[in-house]
């Protein structure tokens, strides 16, 4: 498995999560036989997508965000989620991808923070421009306006899995004003 795809850090995300023992210092998967034959299969599935797939941009920040996500996965499923301190795996599965798949589409680098239920919440703020995300394990929630026009509120809603996930994230930035690389520009029509 080619260690520079996409598909592999998805793979490796994906086994980090499910329990999978992954040594990322030398890049190895140390995994019993089930699980490299699920992944063979992902692997192929993810390739043939990326072929057909439009990819961000990666930003500055995403590296570090995707560090303290995955630092937030709550241990075990007797954590108190409430505290606010854990992620379920679920929502933090469901942020990275969407993270990755929209980074360069978001205005700047997300104040992030849980929810009593475990999902992440990431607000994401320049100038004149706020943008709240809600993302739990079945879907993702956008809440957008612009202090200079706040009569101009807008909300998208995105179920996971969907494969419109990144023109979703598009249409709703651009009619906030927010262009390539996340910079604001004026009101989209």
């Amino acid at each position: 498995m080619d260690t520079t795809t996409s598909s592999y850090w998805r793979l490796i995300d994906w086994l980090d999560c499910t329990g999978g023992a992954i040594n990322h210092n030398q890049r190895s998967m140390q995994v019993d036989q089930n699980t490299v034959a699920l992944a063979a299969s992902v692997e192929e599935l993810l390739y043939t997508k990326e072929q057909e797939t439009e990819f961000p941009a990666v930003t500055d920040w995403l590296a570090s965000v995707e560090g303290r996500i995955r630092d937030s996965i709550a241990p075990h499923t007797e954590v108190d989620l409430s505290t606010r301190d854990w992620l379920n795996r679920d929502a933090a599965l469901a942020a990275l991808t969407f993270l990755r798949d929209s980074c360069d589409l978001l205005p700047s680098e997300p104040y992030l923070y849980g929810t009593p239920e475990g999902d992440l919440v990431a607000e994401f703020e320049t100038g004149n421009l706020r943008v709240t995300t809600v993302i739990a394990g079945n879907g993702t929630t956008m809440f957008g306006y612009r202090r200079d026009h706040d009569d101009f509120p807008t909300q998208c809603i995105i179920q996971n899995g969907s494969n419109r996930r990144r023109h979703e994230v598009k249409e709703f930035t651009q009619a906030l004003g927010i262009g390539i690389n996340g910079k604001v520009e004026g009101l989209g029509t």
